[in-house]
C-alpha cells in the first residue's frame, strides 16, 4: 500500500489552501484545515492518494471512553437548548466535537477532520490547479496571517506579503473564524472580486492597515521553474511540493544538467511544503551521502533516510533562498542541504513545522463524497538531529527584503547572493 506523506507549512485560500497541498503532510496548519502526506509514487493526486491510502473503517467503540458518552450528550442537550445561537446545527456541532478530539485531546493543532466539502477543496490544492487568490494563510495568535502568496497569483500581483495579517473579508472580520472558515469567504467564483483588509507592520515597526481588491482566478501552480540568470548561474525556484513536483524537477534538472552550470541558486521562498517524497527526491539530487531526515513514530520507532549518492546535482556550487514562507517539506530541503554543508543559507528564518500528517479517507453520513482525517505521524528532524518546530531554520547569512525594495521591485536577496556564488 502506498501512502503519501505531506509536510505543509499552512492553509491557503486558493489562496492555495492551506488546507494545502495534501497526502501526509510537513507544514503548519490551521487544525480544521489539513495534512500532507509523502508516497511513492511521484504522481499521486490527492484523490489518488486517498484511493490508496488507509480508510478509516474501525468504528468499535472504546470501552475506556463509552463512560464518558453520556455526559457528551449531556452538554450537546445542554448548549442546544440553552446556547444564545441555539439550537445550532447538529452536523456542525458533531464535526465540531470531532476536531475538538483531535486538536484538544492531543494537544495537537495540526491533526483535523475535513468534512467532505473542504476535503475536496484540499484534493483540488494537492494536485496543483484551484480557484482562488492565491494565498496561504495560518492562524497564528489569533490573527489569520498570510504564510505565503503563491507566485504570479492574484494575490501575488497585489502586493500582499508574508507576514501581512488579514483582518476582514469583504468588510466582515475574521478574527473568530477558523482557517477554514476565513478560506471559504475568499474563495468563490472565477472572475468575482473579494477585498481583503490587511495590517502589516512596516520597516519602521509600525503597523499599516489598507484594503486590497482581487479578482479571484483559476490557480495553476508551476512547481518547478528554471531561469536563466546569465554567467552560467541559474535561478532554480521550487514553489511547492505537490503531485507533480517530481515529474516537473527531472526535467528540470535533465535541462539544467545540459546547460552545464556554474552555479545554482535554489530559491525556496514561500514555498509552503508539501509531499515528503518530493522533498527527499530533491534532496537525494543534492546530497552526495548520508541522511536526508529521520522521522520519530513515537514508541522507539524511528526512521532514518538516506540518499543513494547517484544526484544528478552533486557537485554544482549552490546557494538556497528562504524567508517566513519557506515551511515544512521546503525545511526539510533547507535543513539538509546546511547540515550537510552542501550550501549556504540566504534570506530570513524559516517558519518552523517539524512534524507530518498522514491522511486517511473516512465517509460521512449523508454524503457521497468522501471526507478525511489528517492525523499528525511523526516528527521529522533534519540530519543533525534538530526539530525546527516553532523555530524554523536560520541562515547562515541573514537578509531581510524590506518594504522598500519590495516596492521598487528590488530582491536584495538574490542580488547578494548572485555576487556570492561565483567568488
Amino acid at each position: 500500500m502506498s501512502v503519501r506523506k505531506l509536510a505543509l507549512g499552512f492553509v491557503a485560500a486558493g489562496l492555495a489552501c492551506s488546507l494545502f497541498l495534501s497526502g501526509v503532510l510537513a507544514g503548519h496548519y490551521d487544525p480544521e484545515w489539513f495534512g500532507l502526506a509523502a508516497g511513492q509514487t511521484a504522481k499521486l493526486g490527492l484523490k489518488d492518494t486517498l484511493s490508496t491510502a488507509i480508510t478509516a473503517t474501525d468504528s468499535t467503540p472504546d470501552p475506556a471512553a463509552e463512560k464518558y458518552l453520556g455526559l457528551f450528550w449531556e452538554v450537546y442537550n445542554l448548549a442546544k437548548a440553552k446556547h444564545v445561537d441555539r439550537p445550532g446545527d447538529p452536523q456542525k456541532l458533531m464535526f465540531g466535537a470531532i476536531n475538538g478530539m483531535l486538536q484538544y485531546g492531543f494537544n495537537d493543532q495540526f491533526s483535523t477532520f475535513l468534512p467532505p466539502a473542504i476535503n475536496t477543496l484540499a484534493t483540488q490544492d494537492l494536485q496543483g490547479n484551484f480557484g482562488g487568490v492565491g494565498l496561504e494563510l495560518e492562524k497564528r495568535n489569533g490573527e489569520l496571517m498570510v504564510v505565503a502568496p503563491l507566485n504570479g497569483t492574484p494575490g501575488d500581483l497585489a502586493g500582499i506579503l508574508a507576514g501581512d495579517v488579514i483582518k476582514k473579508v469583504d468588510g466582515a472580520s475574521v478574527q473568530e473564524l477558523t482557517v477554514t472558515d476565513a478560506v471559504a469567504k475568499i474563495r468563490g467564483d472565477v472572475g468575482s472580486k473579494v477585498t481583503l483588509s490587511i495590517q502589516r507592520i512596516k520597516d519602521d515597526g509600525t503597523l499599516d492597515t489598507f484594503d486590497k481588491t482581487l479578482t479571484r482566478a483559476v490557480i495553476n501552480v508551476k512547481s518547478v521553474e528554471l531561469a536563466d540568470k546569465g554567467n552560467g548561474i541559474f535561478d532554480l525556484s521550487i514553489h511547492s511540493f505537490t503531485a507533480d513536483t517530481i515529474a516537473e524537477w527531472d526535467a528540470v534538472v535533465k535541462d539544467l544538467v545540459s546547460k552545464k552550470p556554474k552555479g545554482v541558486i535554489l530559491d525556496l521562498r514561500n514555498n509552503p511544503g508539501g509531499y515528503v517524497d518530493a522533498a527527499e527526491h530533491v534532496i537525494n539530487d543534492l546530497v552526495r551521502s548520508g541522511i536526508s531526515i529521520t522521522q520519530d513514530f513515537g514508541a522507539d520507532n524511528k526512521q532514518v533516510s538516506t540518499v543513494d549518492g547517484k544526484g544528478k546535482l552533486l557537485d554544482v556550487p549552490m546557494l538556497v533562498l528562504t524567508n517566513g514562507g519557506t515551511a515544512s517539506a521546503a525545511e526539510m530541503v533547507t535543513g539538509a542541504l546546511q547540515d550537510h554543508k552542501r550550501a549556504k543559507v540566504y534570506g530570513e528564518q524559516t517558519f518552523g513545522k517539524g512534524v507530518i500528517q498522514e491522511i486517511f479517507s473516512i465517509n460521512v453520513p449523508g454524503s457521497t463524497a468522501p471526507g478525511s482525517v489528517r492525523v499528525v505521524t511523526d516528527k521529522w528532524y533534519t540530519p543533525s538531529g534538530t526539530w525546527i518546530q516553532d523555530i524554523g531554520i536560520k541562515p547562515d547569512t541573514v537578509i531581510k527584503l524590506t518594504q522598500a525594495a519590495y516596492d521598487a521591485k528590488q530582491d536584495q536577496v538574490m542580488d547578494q547572493a548572485m555576487k556570492d556564488i561565483v567568488k
